[in-house]
């Protein structure tokens, strides 16, 4: 039922997402009178924001055609077809896009390591080299590589990390001015890094989150299972 009630959310979530998007893009274009590289972390926010619209657009899809299915179609490996069909291959694209733009985030806000003349450039080669060995990465290994994708987000810990010491030391010691706001900044970034934890912990205590997990792992080991043999 759990499952259920998330696949019939994803088009309320990406109808909302790629809203979302567009309105703050427009909003980013009206605020001239922000710093470049809070216009430019608005930019990369609308994108993110409009790409996860279209990767749940794209599952929303999966979802339709599966719950279309009849017994002989998974008899005749109509299931397999879906897996490897344009839909998957879409989502997934976008799921490595949204992951290229967060890895580039962290350079730009709310420190800008970057420097303004040379910060497109930079990030626009950082995107294309990252996509170039994610996507088709994603195409040969038959879409088994996600926790090796999620753990190029540990480089916005290695950044945002060493920035939040730097500013609250330079807050509580040195008295600096406007610390407290990056300082208050990185900290918020790096716990929205682990929301979701934040939010289910009362299941990671108890320990009940571990009987999911063990039940999602051998489902798609399963699944995996079945579809190479076929």
């Amino acid at each position: 039922m759990a499952d259920d009630a998330v696949n019939a959310l994803l088009p309320v979530a990406a109808v909302v997402h790629i809203a979302l998007g567009v309105m703050a893009l427009i909003l980013v274009q009206r605020s001239l009178e922000k710093e470049w590289n809070e216009r430019f972390a608005g930019y990369l926010i609308s994108w993110m924001m409009i790409i996860l619209g279209f990767q749940y657009t794209f599952a929303t899809i999966i979802d339709l055609k599966i719950e279309d299915f009849t017994g002989q179609d998974f008899l005749e490996g109509a299931f397999t077809e879906i897996y490897y069909s344009s839909h998957k291959y879409g989502e997934k694209a976008m799921e490595s896009a949204f992951l290229c733009l967060a890895c580039i985030f962290p350079l730009v806000y709310p420190y800008p390591i970057l420097q303004k003349d040379n910060v497109i450039k930079i990030t626009t080669a950082i995107i294309i080299i990252l996509g170039v060995i994610i996507i088709p990465l994603d195409i040969f290994t038959e879409f088994a590589n996600r926790d090796m994708k999620s753990a190029i987000n540990w480089l916005c810990y290695f950044i945002w990390l060493p920035i939040y010491l730097r500013f609250l030391i330079g807050e509580v010691k040195y008295k600096e001015e406007r610390a407290r706001e990056v300082s208050a900044v990185a900290l918020l970034l790096l716990l929205g890094l682990k929301v979701q934890l934040l939010i289910f912990w009362l299941s990671n205590l108890t320990g009940v989150s571990k009987v999911y997990h063990a039940r999602w792992i051998v489902e798609e080991a399963v699944f995996l299972g079945t579809v190479s043999q076929t």
